[in-house]
């Protein structure tokens, strides 16, 4: 029973939406709230409770909730550790495609489109949030599936530090292109 009703919420929840890069890195440091680059049980548990949270027409319980979480757990879970990774929460949400991925050689039209894309909030500029997501995407697009999300964190950081924790569009153009 809670096998088939925790699937037939995450099918509602990823038929209804697909989360910006952007969106899901910001959940995910939502729910690793130890910053251990995993999402343990315990903060599993948090992530579950507010996804039924958003079925308004039903209260949950402890006892539900923590059902779920193991259904969830025993789904997702793909090494079996107990724990999800970045790539295991990629399968749970319904994140986008990876956006870099279709782009081979950048033409400028092109260029813009992508910058459009990880500027997220529309200020012509990429920080924070936004540069990881576009780090975890041309890591993924490289080939770098075991890329956890310490590495990808160290990556962003390198390019925040570098260009003082914002990309103006021509440094973005230097990053992207070159």
């Amino acid at each position: 029973m809670c096998d088939t009703a925790i699937k037939e919420i995450l099918e509602k929840f990823h038929s209804n939406m697909k989360l910006h890069c952007t969106e899901f890195i910001k959940i995910w440091k939502n729910y690793d709230t130890d910053k251990s680059n995993f999402i343990e049980a315990k903060e599993l548990k948090n992530f579950v409770r507010d996804l039924l949270a958003s079925t308004p027409d039903k209260v949950y319980d402890q006892k539900v909730i923590d059902d779920y979480t193991e259904t969830v757990i025993d789904i997702f879970d793909m090494n079996n550790d107990g724990k999800f990774s970045i790539h295991e929460l990629a399968k749970l949400l319904p994140v986008e495609e990876n956006f870099v991925k279709q782009f081979q050689n950048v033409s400028l039209t092109e260029f813009e489109a992508i910058f459009q894309h990880y500027d997220y909030n529309n200020d012509n500029t990429i920080k924070g949030d936004e540069i990881t997501a576009f780090v975890k995407d041309v890591m993924n697009a490289q080939g770098l599936t075991t890329a956890e999300m310490k590495d990808i964190e160290i990556h962003a950081a390198c390019i925040k530090d570098l260009y003082g924790g914002v990309l103006q569009k021509e440094n973005f153009k230097t990053l992207l292109l070159n």
